[in-house]
């Protein structure tokens, strides 16, 4: 009787874990949206101001997680137009990527004190432009509420 409660108890921990971790899923979607709004406008401090583009390059990597979890995640499958999603996803994360390379060329650049790297500092820009298109474009296209103006 005790090792049946036990069993009992062990699969109800289990089941519980399961569902928890889908739900965790869901709204770790959510969780990490605040966050990485915070994440982008430090992002454009540190290339406007601060000149900072080893920081830059972290910023990008959480972008990428972001933008893979977008992916596994995702809308349900009855949603409209899903394939439009995964490819604001895809998107998301080819722009930050491509961000996080440019920023480590300019940072190692600028360490080795070569003048090359203005070069590349409008292509930082318009990854991280396209980064912030990727997101309010899927925001206007997704959103189920709208958000009042103030």
């Amino acid at each position: 009787m005790k090792l049946t409660t036990v069993m009992l108890c062990v699969a109800i921990i289990a089941a519980a874990g399961v569902l928890s971790a889908q739900g965790q899923q869901k709204a770790g979607l959510r969780r990490v949206m605040g966050p990485n709004f915070e994440n982008m406008n430090d992002m454009l401090l540190h290339i406007l101001v601060d000149e900072d583009y080893g920081t830059v390059s972290e910023d990008a990597k959480r972008i990428v997680k972001h933008a893979q979890l977008i992916r596994r995640v995702g809308p349900s499958k009855d949603m409209p137009d899903v394939s439009y999603f995964k490819n604001y996803a895809n998107f998301l994360e080819a722009h930050a990527m491509s961000l996080g390379i440019v920023a480590d060329t300019i940072q190692r650049e600028e360490n080795a004190k070569a003048e090359r790297s203005v070069h590349l500092r409008p292509q930082a820009a318009m990854h991280y432009g396209q980064i912030v298109t990727m997101c309010v474009s899927c925001h206007n296209r997704y959103r189920q509420r709208s958000i009042p103006v103030r």
